[in-house]
């Protein structure tokens, strides 16, 4: 376990030095121009709009996963075939949402038939994607039509960078259950076609999503100030 735990910390360090390797000569000529003062600017806003973001989503987090409900509930049924969800959350604590499902073959212990739930919470999956609109509304730019495109951006990335992650997430808690009831009863039950998908996004690949959704919001707002340009 120990050996394990070494491999997964080792590969995670890898990955970052490798992103901020890959985003340094990316950004490199940007890097080398910035001047003190923009990088002072840059930190500021990005301080400031991280925490009012994070306190906002905090504080206003039912209404946006009431709003999000209906696009995990679609992917989670989609993602299999062993049962129907449907999602809600919960009335005595604001943080959970509750999974019920109704499998529709067996699943050993299980019957075909069987109701069961679940609780997940989104809350922690939401405070980090506020990094994105954070990033974005903080990075270095000329004309103010600029970082207006780029927080713009940042609503369907932030978006998307949910539905690839959370409806897994929430495949996956139903499988690691099964998996081990399956194996208290002597039986096996293979890995979802997901399983590395979730492993990856668990050690670290939603920060990787995160950055590059930043690359590509930074990439079309350039494609977005040469057309400008040129209507100017």
């Amino acid at each position: 376990m120990e050996a394990t735990n070494s491999f997964i910390i080792a590969m995670r360090l890898l990955l970052i030095w490798l992103v901020l390797s890959g985003l340094f000569l990316y950004y490199k000529t940007t890097i080398l121009l910035i001047t003190k003062k923009q990088i002072l600017g840059v930190f500021s806003r990005l301080i400031v709009s991280w925490l009012m973001l994070f306190f906002a989503c905090t504080l206003f987090h039912v209404s946006i996963s009431n709003a999000l409900l209906p696009f995990f509930t679609l992917l989670l049924n989609h993602l299999q075939n062993d049962y129907i969800a449907s999602l809600s959350l919960l009335e005595q604590t604001t943080q959970a949402i509750q999974i019920d499902v109704t499998l529709l073959r067996e699943i050993h212990p299980f019957i075909s038939g069987t109701k069961y739930f679940q609780y997940f919470h989104l809350l922690a999956f939401l405070q980090t994607l506020v990094l994105v609109p954070a990033i974005l509304f903080a990075w270095p730019v000329k004309r103010a039509l600029s970082r207006v495109f780029l927080v713009l951006l940042s609503i369907p990335l932030s978006v998307f960078s949910l539905m690839i992650n959370v409806p897994f997430q929430m495949a996956y808690s139903f499988e690691t259950t099964f998996a081990k009831l399956a194996k208290i009863n002597d039986a096996v039950r293979p890995e979802p076609f997901y399983h590395l998908w979730v492993l990856f996004m668990i050690n670290g690949g939603n920060l990787i999503i995160i950055v590059l959704g930043v690359v590509l919001a930074t990439a079309l707002q350039k494609k977005y100030l040469s057309f400008q340009q040129l209507i100017d």
